[in-house]
């Protein structure tokens, strides 16, 4: 089960998969200080689609080409997740 929860650094925020059990966050998750916002409202709307989202993406996983989606290509997904990649910024439309 996905539990992103907000996380202030600095002056910006990420987001990050909090484990309950361990009182503390999965760091290494591929999302967690590699995607910001400025505004913790916008982060907790990224946080919440993440979570309850269970479509195919590939946020976190980049290197592979399909963290980014670019409008010429989007014919396979769908909405759902366009507007997930929306939310966390990673299109070009």
């Amino acid at each position: 089960m996905k539990n992103y929860k907000v996380i202030k650094q600095d002056e910006r925020y990420t987001i990050g998969q909090y484990d309950e059990g361990r009182e503390a966050y999965i760091t290494n998750d591929g999302i967690c200080e590699y995607y910001y916002w400025d505004q913790k409202e916008d982060a907790q709307a990224a946080a919440d689609a993440l979570n309850k989202y269970e479509g195919n993406q590939w946020l976190g996983q980049r290197g592979y080409g399909n963290d980014f989606l670019r409008e010429e290509d989007i014919d396979d997904y769908d909405q759902e997740m366009i507007d997930l990649y929306r939310l966390f910024g990673m299109t070009d439309f």
